[in-house]
């Protein structure tokens, strides 16, 4: 799952909120499981320590023990994958490394929240499964 998706359920004034929130919901109820790459990890925390020191220990513990949810280091595999990625897509590293995280874990679908996947993405990849959710939750 992308950055973007954590960020949509984070922001009420997002127009995915609802439905980003759903999501989340579902994979601490142990409907889905969810593979995050160490790259969303610290993505966000970024964002929480730019709020301050008890934002960031508060996403760093709500990470380490959310249900349901495998957070999967960059290794070389997926550094391999990730610069195939680059190479053929001219997406970001971050963006590679989250999808190459993806490939190698083996997830069936990804979830996110970026156009640019959609364009220059989806039409290389057979597995996993792009799922914009701009697209599925009506934005």
């Amino acid at each position: 799952m992308d950055t973007s998706v954590f960020l949509m359920a984070a922001d009420e004034s997002d127009p995915r909120h609802d439905c980003a929130s759903w999501l989340l919901e579902q994979i601490a109820n142990g409907r889905f499981e969810c593979i995050v790459s160490t790259v969303t990890v610290s993505e966000l925390l970024t964002g929480a320590v730019a709020r301050g020191a008890s934002k960031a220990i508060a996403t760093q513990t709500l990470l380490r023990q959310y249900p349901h949810v495998e957070i999967a280091p960059v290794t070389m595999d997926v550094a391999a994958d990730a610069a195939d990625l680059r190479v053929a897509t001219r997406i970001g590293l971050p963006d590679a490394l989250i999808l190459a995280t993806a490939l190698v874990s083996g997830a069936e679908v990804v979830l996110h929240g970026d156009a640019e996947w959609t364009t220059r993405v989806s039409p290389l990849l057979t597995r996993p499964r792009l799922v914009d959710l701009n697209a599925v939750c009506g934005a």
